[in-house]
């Protein structure tokens, strides 16, 4: 009997070891596909932390011919490898496209007809989309299905909100999708932030969400410092050491 448990136990790490070195393959060529753009621009901060090796949660960016900032911040259904299987034609569909100058709505509806062709109906992609255009000081953007995008001063304090406005990628045809864009004007020293739902919904070990409140009081208080920084500390304060159920990812424009 102990020569079996134990040939069983080296059996079971051999299997778990291959399984390692799969995923690790297999994470290094998705990164290779999907991250393919600039991840260092310097106008944009993020940070994401994802649950396990790959993240449900999406994040792209790339500049147009022209030079206008596209960004995608996305947060697939589920987590794992089967949500961020979405994430390589996602990323194709982004990079030609705004290699073409194509809209950010433009974008949205390929996306989102890409995405139900060929994503199981559990799965599908809320994302919000924004380009940023410096020659005349303003973003447009294009959101389904996240949670509020927040516009903060210079100086800090919330100075707008833009709420979500349309469904989210790959659930049904583009007729019905939604194609509202808002057009926001920036002052010098604007930041706009994006937040997936990780972050709102975050919990305490009594079951209580962080919520929108206390994010929108972080960047109430927040004075042209560290922005994510001081949203990301509040939130692990707040969860006082119990364990992420989400992924999370925050980007600051």
């Amino acid at each position: 009997l102990y020569n079996t448990v134990n040939a069983q136990k080296d059996a079971l790490g051999v299997m778990c070891d291959e399984k390692d070195r799969e995923m690790a393959f297999a994470e290094k060529i998705h990164s290779q596909i999907v991250y393919r753009g600039s991840m260092e621009e310097p106008t944009v901060r993020y940070w994401i932390s994802p649950m396990a090796i790959f993240s449900g949660d999406l994040l792209l960016m790339d500049r147009s011919p022209s030079g206008h900032l596209h960004v995608l911040m996305g947060d697939f259904t589920g987590h794992g490898l089967s949500a961020a299987m979405g994430a390589i034609p996602a990323s194709e569909i982004f990079y030609t496209m705004t290699g073409r100058e194509c809209s950010i709505n433009e974008i949205a509806m390929e996306l989102n007809r890409k995405l139900k062709g060929l994503l199981p109906s559990n799965i599908f992609l809320a994302a919000v989309l924004v380009r940023m255009d410096s020659a005349r000081c303003a973003a447009t953007v294009w959101s389904g299905a996240v949670p509020d995008i927040f516009i903060v001063e210079r100086e800090g304090g919330l100075k707008k909100r833009i709420k979500s406005r349309n469904l989210p990628l790959g659930v049904v045809d583009n007729d019905m999708l939604g194609s509202t864009v808002e057009v926001t004007g920036l002052a010098d020293g604007d930041r706009l932030c994006v937040f997936s739902d990780g972050v709102t919904e975050a919990v305490r070990p009594d079951g209580e969400m962080f919520g929108e409140e206390r994010l929108e009081e972080c960047l109430n208080q927040n004075r042209g410092g560290l922005l994510l920084e001081e949203v990301k500390a509040a939130v692990d304060t707040f969860c006082e050491g119990q364990s992420r159920k989400d992924d999370v990812t925050m980007v600051e424009i």
